[in-house]
Order: C-alpha cells, then structure tokens, then sequence
C-alpha cells in the first residue's frame, strides 16, 4: 500500500535539497540517510556544523555542557530533521 512509500520530494526548505538522494561515503555523522537522504552532506559533516547551522539560538548546549549522550540524541534529532525524507510531513505551520 502507500505506507510504505518513500517521498519523492523534500518537504521543509531550508537547507535541504528539493528531492531526496545519495550521499558519497564521507557523510559520517548521519550516515544512516546517506542511501537517501534530503539533506546535503556538508551540511552534516561534523556535529559541530550540526549545532552551528541555525545560529546561537538553536545551539543544544546553549544552557551548558551535557553529557555524551544527551549530546549524541541530539545530533541524532538534527540528523532526522535535516535529511529524513518524511520530515516535513509531520510539521505543521
């Protein structure tokens, strides 16, 4: 059925691609989406670049240092936002 259907498109617009695809082999940080991904691999290169892209008032650890683990979720968030094909069909404006 249509559930399992992958979107042919990117659905957010900031700096995402217009439509999902393949990333080289250097997309290290969010490498589970580097076989379809929407985001673009520079953009996602590094977990500093992850807390940076959207200025100080995005920064995870703008309230302080955390924990290796905390700060792993959220790269891991930041992952799914920015290359996560599905992404944008959740958000609501």
């Amino acid at each position: 059925g249509g559930s399992d259907m992958v979107p042919d498109q990117c659905h957010l617009q900031y700096y995402h691609k217009k439509a999902p695809s393949p990333e080289g082999d250097d997309m290290t940080e969010c490498h589970p989406w580097k076989n379809n991904a929407c985001c673009d691999s520079n953009t996602v290169q590094s977990v500093d670049k992850l807390n940076e892209v959207y200025g100080e008032g995005y920064k995870w650890d703008r309230c302080g240092p955390m924990s290796q683990a905390c700060e792993r979720f959220f790269v891991m968030e930041s992952c799914l936002y920015e290359c996560e094909p599905s992404a944008g069909l959740f958000r609501k404006y």
